[in-house]
């Protein structure tokens, strides 16, 4: 596969959880309707194949349990919601993007060889246009490079390619107590709980935490397994982190970077102009977003209104 150049990332198509239901409804009305088995594509092909199951209330399976005849346990809403069929069963096997179409074909010949005795579908909520004709059902169509919500982490080109911060993504920040004397803080350094950590080696892994840590940190990062190119820390003077963490995606080759807090997310896609994925609210921030502004300007609107009521209520209230 031949990696998408730093150029096509003036466009970047992203798509979440909630986008993938949706298009999963619009695909329903095209199934078959009596499907017996919705089969997923390991790993990420079960995320859909479990939805779809449950809006067709039949069994879900993945590709090599089907063919060692195992489906996984259903629940008691499901029994005898169906009748056992013995005529050879519809099934759909279902994965969530086919991107080059290469490990869809691998599944192909692993069912084709296997010659089972029924009648096989296969569907794709997300398609390339080279790979369309490869499914008998997709939902859409993505052109140019793609993320989703949920394999962000383990993508093999953008998690080595990209920055990703340290605070609030691979660990918590500390609080203010942590912060509040050398002691603590090495202590929450030992100490910090791990959270999202990618599978893939990180490129550049960026840090608020000041050089003099850098061997806790790295003895931290070692025990939890992550790989990472370069490990970036701030000198001891005090800093912006937004700022600080501009100037690292600039500077470097990423062409990406992945942030835990909001607010520093649209500030480093502002001073950058360049994507940042928010891991506090799961969603891509574009550079200068209008569509951005007005979501935040919605948010804050019921807030802005309510303080104008009291305002009002305390200028009018009758005096004792």
């Amino acid at each position: 596969m031949t990696a998408p150049t730093p150029t096509l990332y003036k466009k970047m198509n992203y798509r979440d959880i909630t986008d993938m239901n949706r298009r999963i409804l619009t695909l329903l009305p095209c199934l078959p309707a009596d499907v017996d088995v919705v089969v997923g594509i390991p790993r990420s092909g079960m995320l859909p194949a479990a939805i779809l199951s449950l809006h067709l209330n039949c069994l879900l399976a993945d590709v090599h349990g089907f063919l060692d005849g195992r489906v996984l346990a259903n629940g008691p809403r499901y029994n005898h919601a169906r009748k056992e069929k013995t005529a050879p069963r519809k099934i759909l096997i279902v994965d969530d993007f086919v991107s080059t179409g290469a490990q869809l074909q691998q599944v192909k010949n692993i069912v084709q060889a296997a010659s089972l005795p029924h009648e096989v579908f296969y569907a794709s909520i997300f398609v390339a246009q080279k790979t369309k004709q490869m499914v008998d059902f997709f939902a859409e169509v993505l052109k140019g490079p793609t993320i989703f919500e949920w394999n962000l982490l383990h993508h093999d080109y953008f998690i080595p390619h990209g920055c990703v911060a340290m605070e609030d993504v691979l660990c918590p920040a500390p609080d203010p107590d942590e912060l509040s004397s050398a002691r603590k803080y090495e202590q929450f350094i030992a100490a910090a709980e791990p959270w999202f950590l990618p599978s893939q080696p990180i490129g550049w892994l960026v840090t608020e935490r000041p050089q003099k840590y850098r061997t806790q940190t790295e003895a931290w990062l070692a025990r939890h397994g992550v790989k990472y190119k370069q490990l970036i820390m701030r000198e001891e003077q005090s800093f912006d982190a937004a700022t600080f963490k501009a100037e690292i995606y600039t500077e470097t080759d990423s062409v990406f970077f992945v942030e835990g807090k909001l607010s520093q997310a649209i500030a480093i896609a502002d001073q950058t102009g360049k994507f940042v994925y928010c891991m506090e609210t799961r969603e891509l921030i574009q550079p200068k977003s209008t569509v951005r502004y007005q979501r935040i300007a919605k948010d804050a609107a019921p807030r802005f209104t309510q303080l104008i009521k009291k305002m009002c209520k305390q200028i009018i209230a009758p005096r004792a």
